[in-house]
């Protein structure tokens, strides 16, 4: 692993979840492992959360590593773990901030800034960063609603700026019962679909695809997460075939993360059930299993890929992607 990116996603991926099921883990080891991985997956994915989500689990992991060992809490940690829940509040998921698509965006806003020299900074700096943000939006609006020649030329020699297009592959010659529904009757079936957010591969390609779970916004509003089974195309109507994948009772989640909150001493408890809430409630992760039960998405409604690891015959389930974070 050569890039801080790879790093991150390594720490918050791998070592996030094995921190779920390990027993073997101490319970700051714990507490510090799942609250930074919490952290860590919401500033990429912008799944919501609830209020407070950034200022408890920063200060239980600030806690943890500040009573294990001081030489934990360098200057870049105090940073992170002290600031970071005012910084948010001010500015909203600052992890795309300095990347934007382009990996010297934040050079180009600075750019003639002194360091020592604070006056006039905002006046430098932010028509910069508006100007670079409006062009862009502007250029992708025209080329989805007025395109014409000129734009098209230009985005010839700029094709990071193209709108994406949703596409199709592999196509399904029968479903199983299981998943036929009657008002997909007319559609035709793909077991694979690339989206601006990446790309869903079913069953129906690869029997064990580690590729087909992901986060969606349902009609009912709930961010939810779902096992990928078809791409249903009919003309310009596409639409998205999956199994919703559930939690299962508050009681029974994480019961490693619970076992830490009961059974340490305080202050330590106070911040291990801060933890332990904020992982019940994030919408990013679920503790649960597959229901059988279909639902259909418009593509729209997918808002990020998942990622799992099995615990018996449940899952943890965690979303992994859905911020604007520039590798």
């Amino acid at each position: 692993m050569k890039s801080g990116s790879e790093k991150i996603s390594f720490f918050r991926l791998n070592f996030g979840l094995v921190a779920l099921i390990n027993p073997h883990l101490t319970p700051k080891a714990r507490i510090i492992i799942v609250s930074l991985m919490l952290v860590a997956n919401q500033l990429y994915t912008n799944a919501p959360t609830m209020p407070l989500f950034m200022v408890h689990l920063t200060g239980a992991a600030r806690w943890a590593l500040s009573t294990s060992s001081s030489r934990y809490m360098s200057t870049k940690c105090h940073e992170l773990l002290s600031h970071l829940p005012h910084a948010i509040e001010l500015f909203g998921n600052i992890a795309p901030l300095s990347t934007f698509a382009s990996e010297h965006f934040y050079k180009y806003c600075l750019k003639g800034f002194n360091a020592q020299l604070t006056n006039g900074f905002i006046e430098t700096a932010v028509p910069r960063a508006i100007l670079h943000s409006a062009i862009r939006r502007e250029i992708k609006f025209r080329a989805s609603t007025s395109l014409t020649q000129c734009i098209a030329d230009f985005l010839k020699a700029t094709p990071d700026m193209k709108p994406f297009e949703i596409s199709w592959k592999h196509c399904i010659q029968q479903l199983n019962s299981d998943d036929v529904l009657e008002e997909l009757s007319s559609y035709t079936y793909y077991a694979t679909v690339t989206l601006s957010i990446g790309k869903l591969q079913s069953t129906y390609k690869k029997t064990k695809t580690f590729s087909d779970v992901f986060f969606a916004e349902n009609s009912t509003g709930t961010h939810a997460c779902y096992r990928f089974i078809a791409t249903c195309v009919d003309g310009d109507n596409v639409r998205i075939l999956a199994e919703r994948i559930r939690p299962l009772r508050m009681s029974e989640e994480f019961p490693l993360m619970q076992k830490v909150a009961n059974e340490m001493t305080r202050p330590g408890n106070t911040y291990a059930h801060n933890v332990l809430t904020q992982l019940k409630r994030f919408s990013g992760l679920i503790h649960g299993c597959p229901t059988g039960d279909r639902e259909i998405l418009p593509t729209s409604a997918v808002r990020g890929l998942g990622a799992y690891i099995m615990d018996g015959t449940n899952g943890y389930y965690v979303q992994i992607n859905g911020g604007c974070v520039h590798h």
